[in-house]
């Protein structure tokens, strides 16, 4: 499978570019996924009674700190990408572009944090 996506994305025309927008998309993805997963677990309130920081979370345990600035760096990504990308005009940039965009900035933004 991995050597027909490489393959079927050699070429110049507007599915190729498609695919290897995926293939870098599916690549870059991981890295948005475990920030997210770091971030909520380092600064959500933690939700288990006995928890030792559940004491220092007891104000502002309604806030999931973590998933909040997940979400609002995977918006500023989202949109630096799309303000580099009007100054681009390189195909090879605007697949990187695109790709860190959906896959990083994406999963960033929706990947869930409760499992």
């Amino acid at each position: 499978l991995l050597i027909w996506g490489c393959r079927s994305s050699l070429g110049d025309d507007p599915i190729s570019v498609t695919y290897r927008t995926w293939w870098l998309s599916s690549l870059l993805s991981p890295i948005g996924t475990l920030l997210r997963w770091q971030l909520s677990q380092q600064l959500n309130p933690p939700t288990h009674p006995n928890h030792p920081k559940r004491i220092e979370w007891n104000r502002f345990r309604w806030l999931p700190l973590g998933t909040l600035i997940a979400n609002v760096l995977a918006s500023i990504l989202s949109l630096l990408m799309v303000g580099t990308s009007l100054h681009v005009s390189n195909h090879l940039a605007m697949v990187w572009i695109q790709a860190i965009r959906s896959g990083v900035a994406g999963t960033l933004s929706t990947m869930s944090t409760f499992a």
